[in-house]
């Protein structure tokens, strides 16, 4: 409690660096400060589909691809985060494609943390 409340005074103090206000509000909004494990899950399937319709519409090399695959292929750029364990081509994706898949892996083992650590934070309190 003490911790969420000190998070909370930080996060509207008017006196802090705007950047430190934004990156504690950013905080508060993706995991609830570490304490709440089903925001990053969503914010997670959330990134997952955006990034896929963004592939599927402008990732492709080859023009449009069915939005199955889009997501498919987001979804398998978060858990394999080696380039040799990827089972879709990065060779058939344009710039976009690229920027969108480094993007997700990037975000992705970021949601992925934070879930870890509000499950680890819900363990630890009981």
């Amino acid at each position: 409690d003490f911790y969420f409340g000190e998070m909370e005074m930080r996060r509207h103090d008017a006196e802090a660096p705007l950047t430190e206000r934004a990156i504690v509000a950013l905080y508060w909004g993706i995991s609830g400060y570490g304490l709440r494990e089903f925001r990053p899950l969503f914010s997670l399937a959330l990134l997952v589909f955006c990034a896929g319709v963004i592939i599927s519409k402008w990732g492709f090399a080859a023009g449009h691809a069915p939005l199955t695959e889009g997501i498919l292929f987001s979804l398998n750029s978060i858990v394999a985060l080696l380039p040799g364990q990827r089972t879709g081509s990065v060779e058939g994706l344009t710039t976009a494609g690229r920027v969108v898949v480094i993007s997700t892996m990037a975000l992705g083992a970021l949601f992925t943390a934070l879930f870890v650590l509000a499950i680890r934070n819900r363990v630890k309190r009981r």
